[in-house]
């Protein structure tokens, strides 16, 4: 038969990248190297290129969007919008996220 899927739920974090520092150590600390990151989809992008970022040489993330939360059609879909964006300069400007880096292997 197929392997069991092994999941790790991180629940300490406070933000995306911490969220990723922490899923990692939590990832190391039981012998996985790879990542399936399940989120919504405006917050996907982001996410990925955190998780990228604290990977060591060697391990591996792949994102799957998740369902999508209830939200009011609008402007919960605007402000989510502009979060995000305002979310990437700021993991841009801190050297957070390097999207445009090669990718590690």
């Amino acid at each position: 038969g197929a392997p069991a899927v092994r999941v790790l739920l991180e629940d300490a974090s406070v933000s995306t990248r911490t969220n990723a520092v922490l899923s990692w150590n939590l990832c190391r600390q039981n012998g996985a190297r790879t990542v399936a990151l399940a989120t919504n989809g405006f917050h996907l992008w982001r996410s990925y290129w955190v998780f990228a970022a604290a990977a060591e040489p060697g391990e591996r993330v792949f994102a799957v969007e998740g369902a999508k939360r209830d939200t009011v059609v609008g402007l919960a879909e605007a402000w989510n919008s502009f979060r995000e964006v305002a979310a990437v300069l700021l993991y841009l400007a801190k050297g957070w996220i390097q999207p445009f880096a090669k990718t590690r292997d």
